[in-house]
């Protein structure tokens, strides 16, 4: 993927979904189980919330300029995760 400051970015397959899913749904917060379900096709009793944590974490450490404090992927506490609909920037 190219970044909004022109950097190119490899990412794994299941990054890639990830990211991809959470865009097509901006604004929309989606739980550790729903992901689970929706983007890998597990089953609600199957899966865990620390496998959709980590793969967050690693694509945060990709696509953000500080991971630590993410522009783009937002974890809503006690919900989940969400893409941010707007960044601050000006789209002309």
């Amino acid at each position: 993927i190219t970044l909004p400051n022109k950097k190119t970015v490899l990412l794994t397959p299941i990054q890639f979904n990830l990211l991809d899913h959470l865009m097509s749904h901006p604004g929309e917060i989606y739980s550790p189980l729903k992901l689970l379900d929706e983007i890998w096709g597990y089953p609600s009793d199957a899966g865990s919330p620390d496998l959709v944590r980590v793969h967050i974490k690693n694509l945060r450490a990709r696509i953000e300029s500080d991971p630590v404090s993410p522009l783009f992927i937002e974890t809503i506490p006690g919900y989940g995760y969400t893409i941010r609909a707007e960044t601050g920037s000006d789209p002309k």
